[in-house]
Protein backbone atom coordinates (compact mmCIF):
# COMPACT_ATOMS: atom_id res chain seq x y z
CA UNK A 1 0.00 0.00 0.00
CA UNK A 2 1.11 3.49 -0.66
CA UNK A 3 -0.31 7.09 -0.85
CA UNK A 4 0.92 10.67 -2.15
CA UNK A 5 -0.86 13.69 -0.81
CA UNK A 6 0.29 17.30 -1.28
CA UNK A 7 -0.10 19.92 1.76
CA UNK A 8 -0.41 23.22 0.04
CA UNK A 9 -3.69 25.69 0.22
CA UNK A 10 -2.73 27.58 -2.60
CA UNK A 11 -2.78 24.55 -4.96
CA UNK A 12 0.07 25.54 -5.76
CA UNK A 13 2.86 22.67 -6.64
CA UNK A 14 6.19 22.52 -4.22
CA UNK A 15 8.39 19.43 -3.65
CA UNK A 16 8.49 20.82 0.26
CA UNK A 17 4.73 20.29 0.82
CA UNK A 18 4.57 16.65 -0.36
CA UNK A 19 3.71 13.74 1.45
CA UNK A 20 4.59 9.89 0.33
CA UNK A 21 3.83 7.43 2.71
CA UNK A 22 4.37 3.76 1.81
CA UNK A 23 3.95 0.43 4.12
CA UNK A 24 3.34 -3.29 3.86
CA UNK A 25 0.77 -5.34 5.39
CA UNK A 26 1.70 -9.15 6.10
CA UNK A 27 -0.86 -11.61 7.36
CA UNK A 28 0.95 -14.45 9.17
CA UNK A 29 -0.86 -16.97 11.15
CA UNK A 30 1.90 -17.42 13.71
CA UNK A 31 1.08 -19.97 15.87
CA UNK A 32 -2.10 -22.10 14.88
CA UNK A 33 -1.94 -24.35 17.71
CA UNK A 34 -0.12 -27.03 15.55
CA UNK A 35 -2.73 -27.80 13.68
CA UNK A 36 -1.40 -27.71 10.38
CA UNK A 37 1.35 -29.85 11.24
CA UNK A 38 -1.20 -32.22 12.51
CA UNK A 39 -3.45 -31.82 9.21
CA UNK A 40 -0.21 -32.61 7.07
CA UNK A 41 0.64 -35.54 9.28
CA UNK A 42 -3.08 -37.09 9.01
CA UNK A 43 -2.52 -36.46 5.32
CA UNK A 44 0.12 -38.70 5.50
CA UNK A 45 -0.65 -41.50 7.53
CA UNK A 46 -4.21 -41.58 5.08
CA UNK A 47 -1.61 -41.75 1.90
CA UNK A 48 0.02 -44.39 3.72
CA UNK A 49 -2.51 -46.24 4.72
CA UNK A 50 -4.03 -46.14 0.61
CA UNK A 51 -0.70 -47.21 -0.65
CA UNK A 52 -0.74 -50.40 1.60
CA UNK A 53 -4.38 -51.00 0.92
CA UNK A 54 -3.05 -50.67 -3.12
CA UNK A 55 -0.35 -52.93 -2.07
CA UNK A 56 -2.88 -55.64 -0.38
CA UNK A 57 -5.54 -55.80 -3.16
CA UNK A 58 -2.78 -56.30 -6.22
CA UNK A 59 -1.53 -59.34 -3.84
CA UNK A 60 -5.39 -61.01 -3.42
CA UNK A 61 -5.48 -60.24 -7.01
CA UNK A 62 -2.01 -62.02 -7.70
CA UNK A 63 -3.19 -64.61 -5.47
CA UNK A 64 -6.46 -65.32 -7.24
CA UNK A 65 -4.84 -65.25 -10.49
CA UNK A 66 -2.28 -67.74 -9.30
CA UNK A 67 -4.56 -69.87 -7.69
CA UNK A 68 -7.08 -69.87 -10.83
CA UNK A 69 -4.41 -70.78 -13.16
CA UNK A 70 -3.16 -74.23 -10.60
CA UNK A 71 -6.69 -75.10 -11.06
CA UNK A 72 -7.10 -74.83 -14.06
CA UNK A 73 -3.93 -76.85 -14.62
CA UNK A 74 -4.50 -79.46 -12.24
CA UNK A 75 -8.38 -79.89 -14.44
CA UNK A 76 -6.84 -80.08 -17.46
CA UNK A 77 -4.38 -82.78 -16.04
CA UNK A 78 -7.41 -84.97 -14.97
CA UNK A 79 -8.91 -84.37 -18.20
CA UNK A 80 -6.18 -86.12 -19.55
CA UNK A 81 -6.33 -88.90 -17.19
CA UNK A 82 -9.68 -89.59 -17.81
CA UNK A 83 -9.38 -88.96 -21.56
CA UNK A 84 -6.46 -91.91 -21.68
CA UNK A 85 -8.95 -93.78 -19.03
CA UNK A 86 -11.81 -93.72 -21.48
CA UNK A 87 -9.57 -94.92 -24.28
CA UNK A 88 -8.25 -97.77 -22.33
CA UNK A 89 -11.89 -98.69 -21.00
CA UNK A 90 -13.67 -98.55 -24.35
CA UNK A 91 -10.41 -101.38 -25.60
CA UNK A 92 -11.10 -103.49 -22.75
CA UNK A 93 -15.13 -103.00 -23.59
CA UNK A 94 -14.48 -104.04 -27.49
CA UNK A 95 -12.12 -106.88 -25.74
CA UNK A 96 -14.95 -108.02 -22.88
CA UNK A 97 -17.30 -108.06 -26.10
CA UNK A 98 -15.08 -110.11 -28.73
CA UNK A 99 -14.73 -112.82 -25.50
CA UNK A 100 -18.59 -112.50 -24.55
CA UNK A 101 -19.82 -113.33 -28.12
CA UNK A 102 -17.16 -116.21 -28.28
CA UNK A 103 -18.52 -117.83 -25.22
CA UNK A 104 -15.28 -116.70 -23.24
CA UNK A 105 -16.60 -114.29 -21.14
CA UNK A 106 -19.55 -114.24 -18.73
CA UNK A 107 -22.68 -112.10 -18.39
CA UNK A 108 -20.99 -110.81 -15.26
CA UNK A 109 -17.72 -109.82 -16.63
CA UNK A 110 -19.16 -108.41 -19.69
CA UNK A 111 -21.47 -106.09 -17.73
CA UNK A 112 -18.70 -105.30 -15.28
CA UNK A 113 -16.78 -103.68 -18.21
CA UNK A 114 -19.54 -102.03 -19.91
CA UNK A 115 -20.25 -100.20 -15.93
CA UNK A 116 -16.24 -98.88 -16.12
CA UNK A 117 -16.22 -97.72 -19.51
CA UNK A 118 -19.74 -95.96 -18.67
CA UNK A 119 -18.09 -94.77 -15.69
CA UNK A 120 -14.76 -93.71 -17.55
CA UNK A 121 -17.41 -91.39 -19.66
CA UNK A 122 -18.95 -90.32 -16.59
CA UNK A 123 -15.27 -89.02 -15.50
CA UNK A 124 -14.32 -87.83 -18.18
CA UNK A 125 -17.70 -85.52 -19.01
CA UNK A 126 -17.15 -84.33 -14.92
CA UNK A 127 -13.35 -83.97 -15.91
CA UNK A 128 -14.29 -81.48 -19.08
CA UNK A 129 -16.61 -79.52 -16.62
CA UNK A 130 -14.34 -78.99 -14.13
CA UNK A 131 -11.67 -77.71 -17.00
CA UNK A 132 -14.22 -75.64 -18.28
CA UNK A 133 -14.99 -74.17 -15.20
CA UNK A 134 -11.65 -73.34 -13.71
CA UNK A 135 -11.46 -71.62 -17.25
CA UNK A 136 -14.27 -69.50 -16.33
CA UNK A 137 -13.10 -68.14 -13.16
CA UNK A 138 -9.75 -67.70 -14.59
CA UNK A 139 -10.90 -65.53 -17.13
CA UNK A 140 -13.14 -63.90 -14.73
CA UNK A 141 -10.22 -63.30 -12.18
CA UNK A 142 -8.40 -61.39 -15.03
CA UNK A 143 -10.74 -60.10 -16.50
CA UNK A 144 -10.06 -61.54 -19.86
CA UNK A 145 -13.97 -62.55 -20.79
CA UNK A 146 -15.40 -59.50 -19.90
Amino acid sequence: MSTYGANSQDGSINSNQDNISTGISLELDLFSGFGTEQRIKQAERRLEEARLNARKIRLQINQEVNTSYLALAEALQRYKVSATSVTAANEAFRLVTAQFQAGTATVTRYIEAEVARDQADARAIASRFDTLRAYAVLQRVTGIGE
